[in-house]
């Protein structure tokens, strides 16, 4: 299992780019090759001018490998102070009190929350159709109700309309009644009438 990390990587190869370096300016000031040619533009005349500018030249490669020094040491400082921030946070709070854990947190309160509320929400309808299925039987029993109070508003009525045309024939019957009885009196009366005059006129009338 390869331990190196890719920072670690970088730095190493930031190392070994310093140390090629190094060793190509080594080469250049240390190489004397009793075969080499001068090259067609240089001539005796020139060859100090051109020195100059080799020695120009490896003075910057020097200055470009100073500067990546530079750098190397920056990154590994740099990196360093990751690690020992990483670390010492790693130590102090081993768990939680960091922004992720943080997140962390809150997102789990919100899911609590959503699941409590889906929860409530269930419940809310399972009362709904109890409800529902409540008021539905009660509208069923009301109209039940109401057809059975038309149905006694009807005989309640049939039985007034009866009870009504039954006293109507009785007051008929009656009144017949008194009326025969009054012309039974009245014939009575003069039948009587007749009977006490008569013998009241036969008395006082010797003609008679």
């Amino acid at each position: 299992m390869n331990s190196i990390t890719k920072k670690e990587k970088q730095i190493l190869n930031s190392h070994r780019e310093i140390l090629w370096l190094q060793r190509q300016i080594e080469e250049y000031e240390q190489e004397e090759d009793p075969d080499f040619e001068l090259p067609e533009t240089i001539t005796e005349q020139n060859i100090d001018e051109h020195l100059t500018q080799y020695s120009d030249h490896i003075s910057e490669l020097r200055s470009e490998v100073d500067l990546l020094a530079q750098l190397n040491q920056l990154k590994e400082k740099l990196a360093s102070n990751i690690d020992a921030q990483y670390f010492t946070e790693k130590a102090l709070y081993p768990k939680t009190s960091n922004q992720v854990n943080l997140l962390d947190k809150l997102t789990e309160e919100k899911i609590n929350e959503r699941d409590a509320k889906v929860v409530e929400f269930f419940n809310l309808l399972k009362q709904f159709t109890v409800k529902k299925y409540e008021l539905t039987r009660l509208q069923s029993e009301l109209i039940q109700q109401h057809i059975k109070n038309k149905e006694t508003i009807k005989e309640i009525q049939e039985l007034k309309q009866n009870d009504f045309s039954k006293a109507q024939v009785d007051h008929q019957t009656l009144s017949q009644g008194i009326t025969e009885s009054l012309n039974h009196l009245s014939t009575v009366r003069g039948v009587l009438l007749v009977n006490a005059v008569i013998p009241i006129i036969m008395t006082t009338n010797p003609h008679y």
